[in-house]
């Protein structure tokens, strides 16, 4: 037969003065009685009793999270309240608010607090100590055939219920990515949002919760309340990578319009990266915003541009199949070819690779009707413009724009909008890509803007 788990009895008590009325002075002595108190326990209960008094325990680590795991953890807590002690007094209003355990008021002085003075205290300076012993193990006794009545009185009076969060995270965990699911699949952005939101709700400790609340604002283009759900995020979860590259992706697109955003956005992409070396995604990311810091300054841009490239070949390397890594290493290249003769070189080997990658990368999607589709397209899209065959961008493009829902049309249409109007703005492109690329952002800004129309009336 198994043995029964060790009750855990937790001791609260004055270390150094006892106070004027007190007549055991020492805390030795004090600590003597508690410590006959479990040896009496652990003989009338037939059990292991483990008694735990702070100060005497031989563990390493920061005092008060010792303190404060036990008053959560202990199944008994008792707390002297000799010579009023306002520490005891903090750790026995935290047992009320988070335990319905077992709490025995002892104390050497006649008086109790007023707030206290309805409630049963162990008096032990004036009476044998053997009878002292005694009521706390009747005390206890009681408690445990009583199978662990509840002796708070704040979570005795609400209907409150504080439990392990490992006991209900499975339970939310389980709503949250129901909510989640339901999510993905709306029709519109704003029955996205709503669920992203009702989420949180449930669970604002979702990690899941936050990332997809943030990108759902961010699809929809409400850029500054996604940078304060990114903030309230990162004060639950200060130190998660995905977080912190969600909200760079948010200050990069806040930095059309404030270019002291980039700065900021590079910042929180190397703090992602700090976390997860491994994300090629957060690679990426960098390599964009550096990219848009080459472009937008003339001090230091070669230099910016020369890390946004590196940026994207440590992408590649870790996802050696990656087209957005690898287009975006094309694209660097292109911006770098009118200043150094091997990147050109190297440009145009690469452009070749990325071409048949994409192709073949659009032959599985037609067989595997692979989600978010139009990407590749995209993708392909791109070679073909760099390769001079314009008329064929234009078609696959056409093509892409066909695969996206409507109710993601206006985020994802950005993305290569954006990369198009760079390169031109650049003057890195040649006469004979120009022209198909300029005809391109006519196309996408047009969709743009009839999305915008529709996401108006929608809303």
């Amino acid at each position: 037969m198994p043995q029964e788990a060790p009750l855990t009895v937790f001791v609260a008590m004055p270390y150094s003065d006892l106070g004027p009325r007190a007549k055991w002075k020492k805390p030795e002595d004090v600590e003597s009685l508690y410590a006959a108190v479990g040896q009496a326990l652990e003989r009338d209960l037939s059990r292991p009793v483990r008694l735990l008094i702070e100060r005497n325990r031989p563990e390493p680590g920061l005092v008060q999270e010792s303190i404060l795991r036990s008053l959560w953890e202990a199944d008994v807590l008792i707390a002297d309240l000799t010579g009023s002690n306002a520490n005891v007094f903090f750790e026995l209003g935290i047992r009320y608010g988070v335990r319905k355990g077992l709490t025995i008021l002892t104390s050497q002085e006649d008086q109790t607090p007023f707030d206290l003075a309805s409630m049963r205290v162990v008096r032990y300076a004036h009476r044998p100590e053997q009878r002292f012993i005694e009521d706390i193990v009747q005390v206890v006794k009681t408690w445990v055939a009583d199978r662990g009545r509840c002796d708070s009185p704040m979570l005795g009076l609400v209907p409150l219920e504080v439990i392990p969060r490992e006991r209900w995270q499975r339970v939310a965990e389980q709503r949250v990515a129901a909510l989640l699911g339901m999510a993905r699949r709306a029709a519109t952005g704003q029955e996205r949002l709503q669920l992203t939101r009702q989420a949180l709700e449930d669970d604002p400790c979702s990690e899941n919760a936050r990332v997809e609340h943030i990108w759902t604002l961010r699809s929809l283009q409400e850029y500054r309340e996604a940078l304060l759900a990114a903030d309230e995020a990162l004060t639950f979860f200060p130190n998660a990578a995905r977080l912190h590259k969600e909200r760079a992706l948010v200050l990069d697109r806040l930095s059309e319009d404030q270019d002291d955003r980039l700065t900021d956005a590079q910042a929180a992409i190397e703090r992602a990266l700090a976390l997860d070396p491994s994300d090629a995604d957060a690679h990426c990311c960098l390599g964009g915003v550096l990219r848009r810091r080459s472009i937008r300054q003339r001090v230091d841009g070669e230099r910016d541009l020369r890390a946004s490239l590196a940026a994207y070949q440590r992408a590649l390397e870790i996802d050696r199949h990656s087209t957005y890594a690898g287009l975006n290493v094309l694209r660097s290249m292109v911006l770098l070819k009118p200043r150094d003769a091997n990147v050109a070189r190297d440009a145009d080997l690469h452009l070749r690779r990325m071409y048949h990658l994409c192709e073949f990368e659009i032959s599985e999607t037609l067989r595997t009707a692979t989600a978010e589709s139009w990407w590749r397209f995209f993708d392909l899209g791109d070679t073909l413009v760099l390769s001079e065959r314009p008329d064929d961008a234009l078609r696959v493009y056409r093509e892409a724009l066909e695969r996206i829902p409507e109710s993601e049309r206006r985020e994802v249409v950005l993305s290569p909008l954006r990369t198009w109007r760079e390169l031109i703005a650049a003057d890195s492109l040649s006469a004979s890509t120009r022209a198909p690329a300029e005809a391109l952002i006519r196309m996408l800004e047009e969709v743009r803007l009839r999305s915008d129309g529709h996401a108006v009336e929608g809303h």
